[in-house]
């Protein structure tokens, strides 16, 4: 069944919103990225509209899962209701759900329990500084997007 995702509707509305990086005075999207003054003012002025559609889209999603029962049963079949729900965009709290349920890996995963832990295990012996480069490179390149960023509200 799907979770009700983590995030809330107050995250969804700030989703669309402009933020300032005060340590370099440059404008940030919420995907981490540096923006130009002007495209920092048209996305600023299309914030509310963005936010709007948003909203929308989440309320047909979960219309969408509420009325077939709930859950990943709701994506059991291929109906052209999903693909046209897709089409029109997955909110990002319910992606990885919606593609863990569409996609068939959910199934896969369930039918190769471990196997990950397994790779995991292995990939540490071999490398085990891999996490702490990965860690660095994440601050690094992604310094400022929301899902790396303590700051960011859940």
């Amino acid at each position: 069944e799907l979770e009700r995702p983590s995030v809330c509707l107050s995250s969804v509305m700030a989703h669309a919103d402009i933020g300032k990086d005060a340590k370099a005075g440059a404008f940030i999207d919420s995907n981490g990225f540096e923006l130009s003054p002007g495209a920092a003012a048209i996305q600023a002025r299309n914030a509310k509209k963005d936010r709007e559609r948003q909203v929308k889209r989440l309320a047909e999603w979960e219309k969408f899962i509420r009325e077939r029962g709930g859950g990943e049963k709701a994506f059991k079949l291929r109906t052209k209701e999903i693909k046209n729900l897709c089409r029109r965009g997955v909110p990002p709290q319910l992606r990885g759900q919606v593609w863990m349920a569409t996609s068939g890996a959910k199934d896969l995963l369930e039918r190769s329990t471990g196997i990950y832990d397994i790779l995991v295990a292995q990939a540490h012996e071999k490398a085990p500084s891999c996490h702490e480069q990965i860690m660095k490179d994440i601050d690094r390149t992604f310094r400022n997007h929301e899902c790396f960023n303590p700051d960011t509200p859940k």
